[in-house]
């Protein structure tokens, strides 16, 4: 029955940005059931479009508060089912608008509208068409200042990105090397932001923190953990570091540099996480951080709001002030501020021509 796949597909990009598994508690309901249970009169799951569920340690007022933010921040999701369309139907003997979704006919992404109750031990989540939220309160979502009807602001053209990089660079990027520009492109885009300085400086960053290879790295560009835990343990013991910042903490993780960003210390963890909205999940599961499009939030977030060192991008790019040497506080005071400032005007130039 199709009622229900936008609200698989919405939990399915949670599950994917949380790392954890999810547990669907309760799902389609008979009527009957329904009464029995004490149910809703016209409760969505009689219709099935809803479920009500859980995630493995993330707390529902958390996964809750991200839900409610994606709706008023994010609110287009892809579907690959070409039957979700606006019509009427009859389920369950309750007449609902089947998934009474704004659709995009060309590219099939529907419109994330329906109602998140958070609860004591779960959340509930439908698509019935209109927004609605219940139970424990969230903050009002901060969203991204949206970009000016009709304007292409913050969009790039990649095409001419990737033509502009080969001719400063001298090679066209690798696939790989592509493939970390394109998930860096996508958070963009989806941030919001336009000031195509922050973009490029952010580009010069990773170029320097991944030694150009533009993929989400291990600490010292290890291949494995447990190598990465050597490499920071042989740095604490030569004395080139005052803490072991890798040896696993109580919950057995350790907390060496990952992504595109060195992240590292597990109260770092824990601090980005919350600044993305998906409480511990970095902390217990710290592999999330080398995924691609993981990591790029973590970058633009981190650069942005100032969660790296209290500096953020817009402290040295305003309408005042161009300062790309002094921008690498941002993420480590003056460490190769020239290199990455070279950088950083000529990914400037490769954006803006």
């Amino acid at each position: 029955m199709p009622n229900i796949a936008p609200t698989i597909l919405i939990l399915d990009e949670l599950r994917e940005t949380l790392g954890e598994p999810i547990m669907i508690n309760s799902a389609y309901r008979a009527p009957a059931y329904n009464k029995r249970i004490g149910g809703a009169g016209k409760s969505q799951h009689m219709a099935f479009t809803a479920l009500d569920f859980q995630v493995r340690n993330v707390e529902p007022k958390d996964v809750g508060r991200l839900l409610r933010e994606w709706k008023a921040c994010k609110p287009w999701f892809q579907s690959p089912l070409p039957t979700i369309k606006r019509s009427m139907v009859k389920v369950a003997a309750v007449a609902i608008p089947f998934h009474e979704l704004k659709t995009r006919e060309e590219d099939g992404a529907f419109q994330f509208r329906g109602g998140v109750g958070i609860y004591n031990t779960f959340v509930h989540i439908d698509t019935r068409g209109r927004n609605a939220n219940w139970g424990k309160e969230t903050p009002e979502p901060i969203c991204p200042p949206p970009t000016p009807s009709g304007s292409r602001q913050g969009v790039v053209d990649r095409a001419s990105f990737f033509d502009r990089f080969a001719e400063l660079f001298g090679n066209p990027p690798s696939t790989p090397q592509r493939e970390g520009f394109h998930s860096i492109f996508d958070a963009w885009e989806m941030s919001g932001f336009t000031d195509s300085r922050w973009l490029a400086y952010a580009f010069a960053t990773v170029w320097h923190e991944t030694g150009s290879k533009m993929e989400p790295v291990r600490e010292g560009f290890k291949t494995s953990d447990s190598a990465a835990v050597r490499h920071v343990t042989r740095m604490f013991d030569r004395g080139t570091i005052s803490k072991n910042y890798a040896l696993p903490e109580s919950n057995g993780k350790s907390y060496f540099g990952r992504g595109y960003v060195q992240l590292t210390f597990g109260r770092n963890y824990k601090k980005m996480g919350r600044a993305l909205g998906i409480a511990n999940s970095l902390y217990d599961n710290p592999s999330l951080v080398l995924d691609p499009q993981m990591s790029a939030r973590i970058l633009l977030v981190g650069m942005t709001g100032g969660h790296f060192t209290g500096k953020k991008l817009a402290d040295f790019f305003n309408d005042s002030k161009e300062d790309w040497r002094n921008a690498r506080k941002i993420v480590n005071g003056l460490d190769r501020a020239h290199k990455i400032a070279h950088f950083g005007r000529k990914f400037h130039e490769a954006l803006t021509g």
